[in-house]
């Protein structure tokens, strides 16, 4: 899949709320966001608005040529990445979104049932849409940062782990040499 050199790997907020005036025109939800090869973790992260999540039909049909990636890792540890992430799995229970209505995704047996839910519905939309590519990304296993790289051509040392958080890896206190040291990039540095 060949890139244009443009890689946007998070939105500023402002430009979230793009998508929805995008829906409210009655245009696919990415029009007013600018032009970018990648658009992921789209979400304002703490007002409750997941796009990903609650435009993905409109999303299918508005950019019908997309690819969509479809990560996965141990539920156990996304969980707790999720509490230990600005109590992420708090913002998600109170946040009402398709399939995980308010107050659901306590523990992570409801998240991973709402999270099933989730990879039927994105599989079943991208099954529906022929012309779109899904890829879905273990993110447990080593061979993915070299099979991302071949897929997208990109070096495959930008395939890594982000959103490091030293309350669950405390390994990770210290300056950003020596966490890059250890292999983990943290956003910002």
């Amino acid at each position: 899949m060949p890139s244009s050199g443009v890689l946007v790997t998070d939105l500023l907020i402002t430009d979230v709320y793009r998508d929805r005036v995008s829906v409210e025109d009655g245009l696919p939800p990415l029009q007013h966001c600018g032009s970018a090869d990648v658009f992921a973790q789209i979400d304002d992260g703490s007002k409750g608005h997941y796009p990903q999540v609650e435009y993905i039909d409109e999303l299918a049909t508005g950019h019908p040529n997309a690819t969509f990636l479809l990560p996965f890792r141990s539920m156990e540890k996304w969980y707790k990445s999720m509490k230990g992430w600005h109590q992420m799995n708090i913002k998600l229970r109170r946040a009402n979104i398709t399939g995980l209505p308010i107050g659901t995704g306590k523990n992570v047996d409801e998240f991973s049932t709402w999270w099933c839910w989730h990879v039927k519905r994105v599989r079943d939309i991208v099954a529906r849409n022929p012309s779109h590519a899904l890829v879905e990304i273990n993110l447990e296993d080593p061979s993915t940062r070299e099979r991302m790289g071949e897929m997208f051509g990109v070096d495959e040392s930008c395939w890594g782990k982000a959103n490091a958080n030293s309350k669950i890896h405390p390994e990770l206190n210290g300056t950003a040499d020596s966490v890059e040291k250890k292999g983990w990039r943290l956003n910002g540095s």
